[in-house]
């Protein structure tokens, strides 16, 4: 089953490509007629989306923008393989 989210990723990075200064969740709310949640869900989802910038003003907000990739291009590692730190060895004297 999809998730609600997972079916706006390519209109939001579609929007904000035309849009190359950035674009706040509610700004994109608004023009995709969707809840800010599922947005928000999305834009954390996409590996090619950022934060470049915050609003400035009462309330502050994130301005997301969405970066080149090469077509020939792999994508990001599913999951990151993590080397356990090494022991320190205390010394008695």
């Amino acid at each position: 089953m999809r998730k609600p989210y997972e079916h706006k990723a390519p209109l939001i990075r579609n929007l904000l490509k035309a849009n190359i200064d950035g674009l706040t969740v509610q700004t994109i709310s608004l023009r995709l007629e969707a809840e800010e949640r599922y947005i928000y869900r999305a834009l954390r989802k996409m590996p090619d989306a950022y934060i470049a910038g915050w609003t400035a003003g009462r309330y502050v907000a994130a301005i997301w923008c969405v970066a080149y990739v090469p077509p020939h291009c792999p994508p990001p590692p599913k999951k990151v393989e993590r080397k356990p730190l090494p022991k320190k060895v205390s010394k008695k004297l």
